[in-house]
């Protein structure tokens, strides 16, 4: 059987931590990640390092187990608009920024600043999140969490 070349049109997960590595290609995208599911224990993968590096027919590549930078995670997502920018940097510093316990607007508005997403008034699309129920009051004052909804649809637009 030959070799699969690069970007030849197979799906490929690439996974590494300490010196262990992992890498996986087919043309079907479910028979790799089934694999790449029986194998995550025995790579011992935390779970925010089971982000797997993806190399699809486009050949993106990523380096396997560094977090993406804000600026690359909110282009992978392509927000459109204040609210979804909100989801995407939220999403981030939970997720990335040692944030877990919940953001703070002011987070916010500096993730705005970083990525170079200008709105007039960031607190308009929080407040139109809070309302359509994809924020949600952390443990501590004035903290917000985004919801499972928000969560979802964040990695929807993550894997497309």
């Amino acid at each position: 059987m030959p070799v699969p070349k690069p970007n030849d049109g197979n799906y490929r997960v690439s996974l590494r931590t300490g010196d262990r590595a992992l890498r996986i290609s087919a043309p079907d995208k479910g028979w790799v990640d089934e694999k790449l599911e029986e194998l995550k224990d025995w790579l011992a993968v935390a779970p925010l390092q089971q982000e797997a590096v993806r190399e699809g027919r486009k050949g993106s590549v990523a380096a396997a187990g560094k977090t993406p930078s804000l600026a690359e995670h909110v282009r992978a997502v392509g927000p459109a608009g204040g609210l979804e920018h909100v989801l995407a940097v939220g999403y981030y510093l939970e997720r990335y920024s040692r944030l877990q316990g919940g953001f703070r607007r002011r987070d916010l508005a500096e993730a705005f600043k970083a990525v170079r997403y200008q709105h007039s008034n960031p607190g308009v699309p929080i407040a139109t999140a809070r309302r359509q129920g994809l924020l949600m009051d952390g443990e501590e004052h004035e903290k917000l969490l985004l919801t499972e909804t928000a969560e979802r649809w964040v990695e929807d637009r993550l894997r497309t």
